[in-house]
C-alpha cells in the first residue's frame, strides 16, 4: 500500500494555521504518536530511516542464507561482518581478546619518545585522542588534499559538559562517570575500586584540561579561524612535545603531504602538547587505554554494550531501550562497506525514473535560485554576478555513485566482530590516506546511498543527495509538484543555500576559502542575516532555555533560503496557479503543508536538551514557523493577517536570499 502525502487526520483544527503552522499540520499526529523505545526522535526523518532499515534487513538477511558467495567477494565480506555483528554468543565467549594488542601497545609505553608512534597507532584504528585527525581539501586550495587535526579527545558530547557547573552539565558529566566505572570494573585490568577510583579521576582530569581549550560549538562555525597552515616545521616548533616525524611516518602519510597540514585549533592543540609534557606516562596510558576501551564498547559482549547504552543511550539521549542487534549491525555494516550495501539498497529501491526526475527538479531549483539573485536589490552587480558563477559551477551528486568503492583489500570475517571493525578502520584509514597531496577526486561520495540525510561540501561546491532521502515522505515519483516542491524541493533549496549561508558564502565557486563580496553587499547581507538570529534566540524550547541563534544561523538562513527557492520553483510549473484542488486544499497550500509535513518531529527531552546546545540546527516547529513567518507568500495562502501569531510586520521579516 503506498503511502498518501497527505493525511488530514494528523491535522489538529483547534489550531489556527496563522498561528502555528506546524502543530495545525501535525498536531494529532504529535498528539496520537509515541517516541518508540529505541528512538530519540520520532517524525518524517525517522520514519523514513526504520523504513530503510527494514529494507537492508531484508537484503542482509537473504545475503545471510546465501551459501556459495565467492571467497573474497565484496558481498561475502558484507554478509560475515553482519553475521559476525549479530553472533552475540560469539562476543560475550571472546571477551576483549581481540583489543590485547591493543592494550599491549599502549601498556609498553615506557618513554616520551614513545607517545608519537603509539598515537599513530590508536589514530589508525579510529581512538580520536587526545586529538582526531581527517582528510580534507585545503580550504584555500581545494584542488589538493591536506591532513587535518581537530580538537576531540572528551567523552561527553561537547566540551562545556566538563566546565560548566549547571544542572545539566553536572546529570551528564555524573553520568558519564559512572560509565567509567562499570566499564573499568568489566574491563578488569584495575584490581582494586581505589585503583578504578583513581583511574576515573585521571580521565576526567584529562579530559577537563583539554575541555577549557576547545573551540565552543559557536567558535567552532568560524572557518577562518579554524584554518592554519603548518609545514612540519613549524609543528615541531610550536608543539615541541610530539616527535612529529614519527607520528606521521607511524600513520603513513606521505612525505610530500608533511608540509601542508591544517591545525583546526591550535589553542587545543597546545593543550595537547602541554599534556604530552606534563602528564606521567601512567596517566597517559589510563587516559589513552580508556579511550580505545570506549571506541570499541559496541564491539563487544552484552554486558559492555548495557553499559555504553546506559550513557551514551539513556543519559545522552533518553532511549528507552537498546536498539535491537540487527539495528547495530546494520549501522556498521553501512559504515563500513557502505558501497556494497548501497548497490544492494538502490537496486532495490531506486529505479532510473526516480533519478530522472529528481535531476529535473533539481535543475528547476537552481533555476528559481538564479532569478532570484537577479533580482536582489541590495546586491551589487558585481557581487551577483560572482553568486551566480558560484551557483552555476555547483556540482550535483544524485542517488549513488557512478563507481562503487571496491573492498578487495577490506579484511572480514566470522571469526570476530571486534577484529572485523579494527580491520574496518584500517581500511578506511588506508583508503583516506591515498588521498593525500593528490589532486581532489570530486567524484568520491563521503556518505552511503542508503543514506537518510544530505549535504553541502563548500571546499567541493557540491550537493549530494543520496537515494535513502530521495523517497516518501520526502519524495513521491507519481506525486504533484506541490508535495514534491514543498518537501524535497525545499530540502535542496536547503542545501543550495549553504553555499550562501554565513559561513558557505566565504567560499568561492571553486571551494576556496576566498573573499568574492563587494564589501558594502557582505556588510548588507550579515545585517539581514542578524534580523534571523534576533527571530531564532527569542524562541523558547523549554522554560529557560533558547535556541541559539548564532549557534543555529547557517541552518535557519538555508531553511529560510531552501522552502523560498522551492516555492519559486513550484510557481514556474504553472501548477500554484493551475493545478487542481487535492485532500480540500489548493496546490499553493499544498506546498506549505507538505513543507510541514515533513519537519513533524516528537524529541526526548534529555535529547532536545543536548541538542539545544550542540546541534546547529533549530528543534523542527521553529525550523517550520520560523521560515514561513517570513514569507509573504505563505502569508497570502493562509491570510496570515496582523495579530496572528505569526505575523510579521514587513520590515520585521528576515530576507536574504
Amino acid at each position: 500500500m503506498k503511502s498518501k502525502p497527505i493525511n488530514k487526520s494528523d491535522f489538529d483544527n483547534s489550531v489556527r494555521p496563522q498561528d502555528d503552522f506546524y502543530r495545525y499540520v501535525n498536531g494529532s499526529w504529535l498528539k496520537r504518536n509515541k517516541i518508540p523505545p529505541t528512538e530519540n526522535r520520532w517524525g518524517s526523518f525517522l520514519t523514513l530511516r526504520h523504513k530503510n532499515r527494514k529494507v537492508l534487513r531484508t537484503l542482509l538477511d537473504e545475503l545471510v542464507t546465501k551459501r556459495n558467495l565467492p571467497l573474497g567477494s565484496d558481498l561475502r565480506k558484507l554478509r560475515d561482518l553482519y553475521h559476525s555483528s549479530l553472533d552475540s554468543k560469539k562476543r560475550n565467549r571472546q571477551g576483549l581478546a581481540y583489543l590485547q594488542e591493543g592494550f599491549a601497545r599502549i601498556g609498553q609505553l615506557k618513554r616520551r619518545t614513545d607517545v608519537a608512534e603509539l598515537l599513530g597507532y590508536l589514530h589508525m584504528r579510529g581512538v580520536d585522542a587526545p586529538w582526531g585527525l581527517g582528510i580534507d581539501q585545503d580550504d584555500k586550495n581545494s584542488r589538493r588534499m591536506v591532513l587535518r587535526l581537530y580538537q576531540s579527545g572528551i567523552g561527553v558530547p561537547d566540551r562545556n559538559y566538563h566546565v560548566k557547573r549547571d544542572a545539566e552539565s553536572r546529570r551528564v558529566r555524573k553520568a558519564y562517570q559512572n560509565y567509567i566505572v562499570t566499564m573499568l570494573r568489566l574491563e578488569g585490568h584495575y584490581q582494586s575500586e581505589k585503583k578504578i577510583n583513581e583511574a576515573v579521576q585521571t580521565i576526567l582530569r584529562i579530559e577537563t584540561k583539554l575541555a577549557r581549550a576547545s573551540m565552543t560549538p559557536v567558535e567552532r562555525r568560524d572557518t577562518r579561524a579554524q584554518y592554519n597552515k603548518y609545514s612540519l616545521t613549524k609543528l615541531e616548533r610550536s608543539y615541541p612535545a610530539v616527535q612529529w616525524k614519527l607520528y606521521l611516518k607511524a600513520l603513513r602519510v606521505p612525505r610530500r603531504a608533511w608540509s601542508n597540514i591544517i591545525v583546526n585549533q591550535p589553542r587545543f592543540l597546545a593543550a595537547c602538547n602541554a599534556l604530552l609534557i606534563k602528564a606521567s606516562l601512567a596517566d597517559l596510558q589510563v587516559y589513552l587505554r580508556w579511550h580505545f576501551l570506549d571506541t570499541y564498547a559496541l564491539t563487544l559482549g552484552e554486558a559492555y554494550l548495557k553499559a555504553s547504552f546506559a550513557y551514551h543511550g539513556v543519559a545522552i539521549q533518553g532511549l528507552r531501550r537498546s536498539p535491537e542487534s540487527w539495528k547495530r549491525g546494520i549501522a556498521i555494516a553501512d559504515s563500513l562497506m557502505g558501497d556494497a550495501l548501497g548497490k544492494l539498497y538502490v537496486q532495490r529501491c531506486f529505479p532510473a525514473r526516480s533519478k530522472k526526475a529528481i535531476t529535473k527538479l533539481v535543475h528547476n531549483l537552481v533555476e528559481a535560485y538564479r532569478f532570484r539573485i537577479r533580482k536582489l536589490d541590495w546586491m551589487s552587480k558585481a557581487t551577483r554576478m560572482r553568486a551566480i558563477r558560484k551557483l552555476d559551477a555547483i556540482s550535483l551528486q544524485l542517488g549513488y555513485p557512478d563507481k562503487w568503492l571496491s573492498y578487495r583489500k577490506l579484511v572480514i570475517t566470522r571469526e570476530s566482530f571486534t577484529q572485523n571493525v579494527l580491520n574496518g578502520y584500517l581500511f578506511d584509514f588506508a583508503v583516506e590516506m591515498k588521498k593525500l597531496a593528490k589532486p581532489t577526486n570530486r567524484t568520491d561520495w563521503f556518505i552511503s546511498a542508503p543514506t537518510v540525510n544530505a549535504f553541502y561540501s563548500p571546499n567541493l561546491n557540491q550537493i549530494t543527495f543520496p537515494a535513502g532521502i530521495l523517497q516518501p515522505p520526502f519524495f513521491y515519483a507519481g506525486a504533484d509538484d506541490a508535495i514534491n516542491y514543498g518537501a524535497i524541493g525545499a530540502t535542496i533549496g536547503h542545501e543550495l543555500t549553504h553555499g550562501f549561508d554565513d559561513c558557505g558564502a566565504l567560499f568561492d565557486e571553486k571551494g576556496n576559502l576566498r573573499n568574492w563580496w563587494v564589501k558594502a553587499d557582505r556588510e548588507r547581507f550579515e545585517k539581514r542575516t542578524k534580523v534571523l538570529e534576533k527571530q531564532f534566540n527569542a524562541y523558547r524550547v523549554v522554560e529557560g532555555i533558547n535556541v541559539n541563534g548564532k549557534l543555529t544561523l547557517g541552518e535557519n538562513i538555508a531553511d529560510l533560503g531552501g522552502i523560498v527557492i522551492a516555492y519559486t520553483a513550484f510557481e514556474s510549473t504553472r501548477q500554484a496557479e493551475k493545478g487542481k484542488h487535492l485532500d480540500g486544499f489548493t496546490p499553493k497550500e499544498r506546498f506549505f503543508i507538505s513543507h510541514a509535513l515533513s519537519e513533524r518531529t516528537l524529541v526526548r527531552d534529555e535529547f532536545l536538551k543536548f541538542s539545544v546546545r550542540n546541534d546547529p540546527h533549530s528543534p523542527n516547529e521553529f525550523r517550520s514557523n520560523g521560515p514561513l513567518s517570513n514569507l509573504g507568500e505563505f502569508y497570502d495562502a493562509f491570510n496570515v493577517q496582523r495579530g496572528d501569531k505569526l505575523y510579521r510586520a514587513a520590515g520585521a521579516r528576515a530576507s536574504i536570499w
